[in-house]
């Protein structure tokens, strides 16, 4: 997918996965979540200081747990480790935050990193969703093991991956730009089992 640039009249900018159309089968479709703002934030969660900035520019208490996440309007907050959280925003947003967080944080030990253009996000949605993800995926994706809500970082075949369950069969799916097409490849090939006759 391409759009012109909102912060730069006159340049037109494009996903990793541009041109492509969504991947469908029975039981599962594919597709691209294009220029989600994605930030990366790091600090001390049990520094008083830090949770409290924080929570003035999110509105909610950072998700301190494994695998935990929330969502507060249009801002997803996903868990990544004692110290790290990933956060998806609506397009271009991320700059505004990323203003915000630092305005709060200032003099607090922090890393506050856009990563827009780092990472794409695909989401695989149907009732074979899992049976799908689960032929390249080293996690456990059953219902009973994974739920919505829940997120975490993990392989994916060759690729390196963030995955969370946005609902009961949707998952998101975050990948570095440099193998967004390679997963693409994968997941579209995995699907032809489910492909119309």
């Amino acid at each position: 997918m391409a759009k012109a640039s909102s912060l730069y009249p006159g340049v037109t900018i494009e996903t990793p996965l541009s041109g492509k159309d969504p991947i469908q089968a029975d039981g599962v479709t594919i597709t691209e979540l294009p220029f989600l703002g994605k930030v990366t934030l790091r600090g001390n969660a049990a520094d008083p200081a830090f949770a409290a900035a924080v929570k003035s520019v999110l509105g909610a208490d950072l998700p301190t747990q494994p695998l935990s996440s929330l969502r507060v309007g249009n801002i997803r907050v996903f868990w990544k480790a004692f110290d790290e959280w990933l956060i998806w925003t609506n397009e271009d947003a991320q700059i505004q935050l990323i203003t915000d967080l630092n305005a709060a944080l200032s003099g607090i030990r922090k890393s506050v990193v856009d990563v827009s253009d780092y990472y794409t996000v695909l989401r695989v949605d149907g009732a074979r969703s899992r049976d799908l993800l689960a032929k390249g995926c080293v996690v456990d994706l059953h219902p009973r093991s994974f739920k919505p809500g829940q997120a975490t970082g993990t392989g994916f075949h060759h690729a390196t991956i963030f995955i969370t369950l946005a609902d009961a069969d949707t998952f998101d799916v975050m990948i570095r730009w440099s193998f967004a097409d390679y997963l693409w490849a994968y997941l579209a090939d995995g699907a032809r089992e489910w492909a119309p006759a």
